[in-house]
């Protein structure tokens, strides 16, 4: 009874090790396709960033124009005022 007790605690732990190996064998099969995915998610990431940055940085440029033009009109509009 002991002996078959061994037996089957030894199939199940070879069970188990096989388990293990097909589960190690399917995720290096499938890593390099996730990676691959992945690496293409990132490039499409910043793309759509660097496209945002550069969006970002003309409305900041036009906003700027329009700042200092405001500031220069103001400064007309004071020197015109009268001095008491």
């Amino acid at each position: 009874a002991a002996k078959e007790q061994e037996i089957t605690q030894a199939k199940e732990a070879v069970t188990q090790a096989a388990n293990s190996l097909n589960s190690s064998v399917k995720l290096l099969k499938s890593t390099p396709t996730q990676l691959k995915n992945k690496e293409q998610i990132l490039e499409k990431a910043k793309s759509e960033e660097a496209l945002r940055l550069k969006e970002f940085n003309l409305v900041k440029s036009k906003v700027d124009q329009q700042s200092a033009q405001s500031v220069a009109l103001f400064q007309q509009y004071l020197g015109l005022l009268p001095k008491n």
